[in-house]
């Protein structure tokens, strides 16, 4: 249940599950059918969210006038923050084995497309004005094997700016 709730009177909230200690939704944001369970939660105007769930111990914020459809799940553990006029498409998967180093960071104007799958085990971040294709898998680990059983494992970060993909790798 939210200790702070601040939703305009425009805001369209219809079929929502919202939990969080800390709720801004703003005029003219539409939420339909959406499972929200984060820390802190900001919706800024005109976002659409469709028949999604997004999952984060940190702060989710929605920018201006972007949308995410439906089928999509995202869950970061540290923060998912999405800029304005950016678009997260249909079935998008952001999500994985989750570490405090988990955070899901998309600029402006930027697009996830169609049924990509971005792993979270570490920080993936897309600049303004990017995009990744529909059906993209971006993995942030190399552990193949079971690491238990001693099989090997790597992590690094993704991010990415305009039309240049750049990883950097944390090596454990």
């Amino acid at each position: 249940m939210a200790h702070n709730i601040d939703i305009a009177k425009s805001a369209l909230i219809e079929r929502a599950s919202l939990e969080s200690n800390d709720l801004v939704i703003e005029a003219d944001a539409k939420v339909t059918d959406v499972t929200i369970k984060v820390r802190k939660i900001h919706i800024k105007s005109d976002a659409i969210l469709t028949r999604s769930k997004i999952f984060s111990d940190g702060e989710v914020v929605v920018g201006n006038r972007s949308e995410i459809k439906s089928d999509v799940v995202i869950n970061a553990f540290r923060n998912v923050i999405i800029g304005d006029r950016t678009i997260i498409d249909r079935d998008v998967t952001v999500g994985g084995t989750q570490s405090e180093k988990s955070e899901f960071i998309v600029g402006d104007d930027s697009a996830i497309l169609y049924r990509a799958y971005l792993n979270t085990t570490r920080k993936i971040s897309v600049g303004d004005n990017s995009g990744i294709g529909g059906y993209a898998n971006i993995i942030t680990h190399s552990s193949w094997h079971n690491a238990l059983r001693g099989g090997s494992y790597k992590f690094c970060t993704v991010q990415s700016w305009g039309h240049f993909t750049k990883i950097h790798a944390q090596y454990h």
